[in-house]
């Protein structure tokens, strides 16, 4: 896209990332501080309109959007920044995205959503670190 070259294996292997990190901090080290965050229960979850598999085919397409998008910015740092090593192009993009989108749109959720400070900094850390290992993939396949 636009001239830019872009690995996709990079992107799968990103988004594969993204998704094993997302299922470890939203299952066995926050599952339990997330639901309860969230006000949910047990019982709650199993009532849910969508079902499991279709919430997580639905967050792996977005991860793959994301990567893909990622991979556009570390091409694009990398054309503006030749000498930049490609690892730091990549966490420099994902820091940048996180700082500019992420961390922002989080935001919406306490200032208009009344949700807590405490869930906004558990789902912007997640985005962060997914960020930062997905531009560190991408960043060294660049």
């Amino acid at each position: 896209m636009f001239g830019l070259t872009i690995n996709w294996l990079a992107i799968v292997a990103a988004t594969v990332a993204s998704f094993v990190i997302g299922m470890l901090w939203y299952g066995p080290i926050f599952g339990k501080k997330w639901m309860a965050l969230m006000g949910y229960t047990k019982k709650s979850m199993k009532s849910m309109k969508m079902t499991p598999m279709e919430s997580m085919s639905i967050g792996v397409v977005g991860m793959a959007i994301s990567a893909f998008a990622l991979a556009n910015v570390v091409a694009l740092v990398k054309i503006v920044y030749p000498a930049y090593p490609a690892l730091n192009a990549g966490l420099f993009a994902a820091g940048l995205i996180w700082v500019g989108f992420s961390l922002t749109s989080e935001l919406g959720s306490v200032t208009w959503e009344n949700r807590s400070w405490s869930l906004f900094f558990l789902n912007s850390a997640h985005n962060l670190i997914s960020l930062l290992v997905m531009g560190a993939i991408i960043g060294v396949w660049v």
